[in-house]
């Protein structure tokens, strides 16, 4: 006599349906899981692209100012002054699927802290009359004098600017100021080019010069770009020409800062080099920073 298979009770069919629900339900997570995995190296695979290309634009960047100085070398041009398209900021330009903007900037129109550490007295004159000029206290050349001893003068030779914060009287403000008017050049014989440097560093170089003096020489310069350092000499009375270091100017610089900013898709990358221009050959990249 054959034995009548029972049909499953309810119970078990609804079991059995929950178990097929649940097993479709971890199989839809772990194909998410899994897409969502794809996804993230997917995108993490173009922004390193993306990053990639962006710092090819930025040496590229640099190179293109090296090529900009080498040609000015190349064809002897005798002086650089700010009405020159080295000087103009380039603003973002299209290339090669990204962007790519910029500017130049003659470090030699500044003041050279490389002077200071080489105890030049004639130098810590004049970084007292930029002190005024600022309308800082003349007060903060005696304690940089002070404090540039031992590891503080390595601090600076290797940092700049920014190794004074600490310093008596050098507070962020005071750094901040003075930015735009200091830099350090690994050379102390460097020279101040008069054809670029701030209406500031023009009355901090010439003792005896003032103020309204210096601003009549700059204007006169905007006219008309100094050829030669004697062009600017004539300038100056008899009296300020006989305290005036004539060693100390140049119309012509060797040191450039440039500043690279480009984007490219969803990468993005910045530069910004000191370059040092020399006879014959393409310029040298004397540091480069990526903030």
């Amino acid at each position: 006599m054959s034995r009548r298979i029972q049909a499953p009770n309810r119970h078990q069919r609804g079991v059995a349906l929950l178990m097929a629900l649940l097993i479709v339900a971890v199989v839809t997570v772990l194909a998410s899981a899994i897409l969502w995995r794809v996804d993230i190296w997917v995108t993490q695979v173009n922004v390193l692209r993306d990053a990639r290309q962006s710092h090819r634009l930025v040496m590229g960047g640099v190179d293109w100012a090296r090529s900009v100085l080498y040609e000015r070398q190349r064809q002897r041009v005798g002086k650089d002054y700010l009405g020159e398209a080295w000087a103009t900021r380039v603003p973002p330009i299209p290339v090669a699927g990204g962007e790519i903007s910029g500017q130049m900037f003659d470090e030699q129109a500044k003041f050279n802290m490389a002077w200071l550490l080489a105890g030049d007295p004639y130098a810590w004159g004049q970084y007292e009359r930029l002190l005024r000029a600022l309308e800082l206290s003349p007060a903060l050349a005696g304690s940089l004098r002070s404090a540039l001893s031992g590891k503080v003068n390595e601090r600076v030779r290797y940092m700049g600017l920014a190794s004074l914060e600490g310093i008596l009287g050098y507070t962020p403000e005071v750094i901040e100021k003075l930015d735009k008017y200091i830099t350090l050049l690994p050379r102390t014989d460097s020279k101040l080019n008069v054809n670029t440097a701030p209406l500031e560093l023009i009355y901090a170089f010439v003792p005896g010069l003032s103020f309204e003096q210096a601003k009549a020489i700059v204007d006169r310069r905007a006219a008309k770009p100094f050829d030669f350092t004697p062009d600017f000499y004539t300038l100056l009375s008899g009296e300020v020409r006989d305290t005036f270091r004539t060693d100390a100017i140049s119309v012509r610089s060797d040191f450039f800062k440039v500043e690279v900013h480009t984007t490219f898709e969803q990468g993005r990358a910045s530069a910004v080099a000191l370059l040092r221009r020399k006879p014959g050959a393409w310029p040298d990249v004397v540091w480069m920073k990526r903030p």
